[in-house]
């Protein structure tokens, strides 16, 4: 299922066929081959990010 939590897309194949996918929805090993040569500052960047995106699904789920 694809939920778009994040909004950090990385293309891959799937069956075949490429598509856009969001970094929270790869595999491990896929999330492992689109960052193996990411600087320091990037993966920096990509956790923060994610941190953010847990935030807000957090504010959300304790607004209600």
């Amino acid at each position: 299922m694809k939920r778009n939590i994040s909004g950090i897309h990385f293309r891959v194949m799937y069956n075949g066929k490429w598509d856009n996918v969001c970094f929270e929805e790869l595999t491990e090993a896929q999330q492992i081959e689109v960052t193996k040569d990411w600087s320091e500052e990037q993966l920096r960047r990509l956790v923060m990010k994610l941190a953010n995106s847990l935030n807000e699904i957090g504010e959300e789920v304790f607004r209600q």
